[in-house]
């Protein structure tokens, strides 16, 4: 039986735990003695500190130095919360001080400076689903020129893209040429952007093609008396509502139009906000700070507003139509406005921050052509630039959101694009660490707990406000940080990072962990199944003792990130260890292997595993690069059976 590991464009990779085996000879094992195993996992807490960075800048931009503990106020879900833990980095150097009285007080003694050895991260994220090709290489042009300014900058770089799925086009490196490169060949790929942008001009000029003005009678001219169908001319109170009637008939469908652009753009967005999550779970895996740059024209918040404001506005003269809108207004909720909030909290949880910039900049150049070609100039009102004014609103709110969000700055014009890029550089090196004590429930609790009802809130992401007092000489700081935080369990922070696995080449593997691939199967539709062995040494983990045997626990999370750089989401499999007290002290000098079976493509793969042992919350990461189906595997795994039949004719 196969569980997805992922979907639509993304790697096809399958896989299903097939087998534990221990290496050593050994009966047949009994359970494990389940009351000393609840007692185990019956739930504790554990005390942490959480630590919020905080940006602190003057009303130019630059960043405000020297503040101590004592010029913050931190509380979190509105009630104030005591700083245990507190350091500043200026300059890419960490100094720590003592607490003074106010701003700037020269009591406040500061250590010596000390390089911050914290790795930085920066993901250039072009959304290439939501954006025009255009407006696309003015924004790359900007990011050059920001590479070349800052080619001594202290992060490592990745780009990547939207593809209506997630697409790795430069794993990380510290070469800006590599990242010049990969913006290249970008840039000669096409968007894959919906035909949106033709279904909204279509339907502004539906809008605009009504004969508002004869089908409400508010305007008199003088001329001859309008026709009807049969040629007659018409007159009086009648012949205006039969006229008027037959204008609400043109109009009626347009509202039907609307709702099926909304509701496909909608779902267009929420595509793009899974994208975009799938990033930041790959990103939360990293190690110290870490950043996206997020770019594209804008994300619709309510995608019909524009459309249903401007049908409003040019038919609201309509007698009797007045309803009809309101009741389609009443029918379109294609709100987006929670799933940002929740990209918001998980971006957050991630401790990641999104800067964003709108690729389409000042939508100004907008105004008269918002069906290209210009309105007629509509003596109703305008409505014309009602329609803008939403739309760009609509557009460029979620970009702010995600950024003011996750304490990241946004550029919605093209002059403003520097200033973010330049301060992204600057937030890596000048902020301020705010630490706080929380506690935190083993899984167990809060599985056990969510049960019986408990434990709704137990990952609840907790708001956060942060201010600095006492302002010096009056000043207005602006204060960018995390608006909440939530703590993840030890479960989610393995998978995390199995998927950074996908783009890092060094990881923590303490336990030593080793993947092999045995010979891939063919299949009729052209992919292979990959069987894949992970190896775990027995005397790393914590073994629990039973009545009759010991227990472990363990728990496989697998990705795999293919030659053209989709990736797949993360997979989990338990791989239940059980040894007879016996065969335990034997067992120790062994391995414990677990499988699992891959479908995939062929071509070159890079797989990840991260091995969690759940007695001790420790895990272990490691990765395998393979080219699946290549004639080199195929010699390679050829020349390995054969050791094994001589290995076996000689035992």
């Amino acid at each position: 039986m196969y569980s997805k590991l992922t979907r639509d464009a993304a790697p096809q990779v399958f896989a299903g735990v097939i087998c534990l085996l221990l290496l050593l000879a050994s009966s047949a094992t009994s359970r494990a003695d389940d009351e000393v195993w609840q007692t185990v996992f019956r739930g504790s807490t554990e005390v942490n500190v959480t630590n919020i960075d905080v940006v602190v800048t003057d009303k130019d931009g630059r960043p405000v130095k020297g503040l101590t503990k004592a010029d913050f106020e931190l509380a979190t879900d509105g009630e104030t919360t005591e700083i245990s833990n507190f350091f500043a980095v200026e300059d890419g150097h960490t100094v720590l001080r003592t607490a003074g009285q106010g701003v700037l007080d020269p009591t406040a003694e500061a250590t010596t400076p000390v390089a911050n050895t914290d790795p930085a991260h920066l993901i250039l994220y072009v959304d290439n689903a939501n954006i025009q090709t255009i407006h696309r290489a003015r924004v790359f042009e900007r990011i050059r020129d920001f590479l070349l300014a800052n080619r001594q900058f202290n992060a490592r770089v990745m780009l990547v893209s939207n593809e209506r799925s997630l697409v790795v086009r430069q794993a990380f490196t510290s070469v800006p040429h590599e990242i010049f490169v990969a913006l290249q060949e970008l840039q000669k790929v096409n968007s894959v952007s919906p035909r949106f942008e033709t279904d909204r001009r279509q339907i502004i000029r539906a809008i605009e093609a009504v004969n508002v003005e004869a089908g409400s009678g508010v305007f008199a001219t003088k001329g001859p008396a309008s026709l009807n169908r049969d040629g007659n001319s018409e007159s009086g109170a009648g012949s205006q509502r039969r006229l008027t009637e037959r204008t609400i008939a043109e109009a009626r469908p347009i509202m039907t139009q609307i709702r099926a652009y909304s509701e496909q753009r909608y779902q267009h967005t929420q595509q793009t906000l899974r994208v975009l999550r799938q990033l930041t779970d790959i990103a939360a895996g990293l190690p110290g700070r870490k950043s996206v740059i997020y770019v594209s024209d804008g994300l619709p918040l309510r995608p019909g507003e524009g459309l249903i404001e401007a049908a409003k506005r040019r038919f609201e003269a309509l007698a009797g139509f007045g309803g009809n809108i309101h009741s389609e207004m009443d029918a379109i909720r294609d709100d987006a406005t929670p799933a940002f909030e929740a990209l918001v909290e998980h971006a957050n949880a991630s401790r990641v921050t999104i800067h964003t910039l709108d690729a389409s900049g000042s939508r100004d150049v907008d105004r008269g052509s918002a069906a290209s070609g210009g309105f007629s100039g509509d003596v109703l009102g305008s409505w014309n630039d009602s329609l803008v004014a939403t739309e760009r609103r609509n557009a460029q709110d979620p970009l702010v959101m995600m950024a003011e969000g996750t304490g990241g700055r946004y550029g919605l014009t093209h002059t403003t694009y520097n200033a973010v890029l330049s301060g992204v550089v600057t937030d890596f090196d000048n902020y301020y660490s705010l630490g706080f004590v929380t506690t935190e429930e083993d899984e167990a609790a809060k599985d056990g707990a969510a049960k019986d009802g408990a434990a709704k809130d137990a990952n609840k992401a907790k708001k956060i406000r942060v201010e600095v007092i006492n302002q010096a000489n009056g000043k207005t700081y602006q204060v960018r940080y995390r608006s909440s935080f939530s703590d993840k369990t030890t479960t989610e922070r393995s998978a995390e990072r199995a998927q950074a696995a996908l783009l890092l080449d060094t990881m923590d593997n303490p336990f030593g962990i080793v993947i092999e691939t045995e010979p891939p199967e063919l299949q009729d539709d052209g992919l292979f199944v990959v069987p894949l062995r992970v190896q775990v040494p027995l005397d790393k983990l914590v073994l629990l003792p039973g009545k009759t045997e010991h227990q472990g626990r363990v728990s496989m999370f697998v990705a795999v990130r293919d030659g053209r750089g989709r990736t797949s989401e993360v997979n989990r499999h338990l791989c239940p260890i059980r040894i007879p007290n016996a065969d335990v002290l034997t067992a120790l000098n062994h391995r414990a292997a677990c499988g699992v079976r891959l479908m995939m493509r062929g071509g070159p793969q890079r797989i990840a595993v991260s091995v969690l042992d759940e007695l001790t919350a420790i895990d272990s990461t490691t990765h395998l690069a393979v080219d699946i189906g290549s004639e080199s595997q195929q010699a390679e795994l050829a020349a390995s059976e054969l050791v094994d039949k001589s290995l076996s004719a000689n035992q």
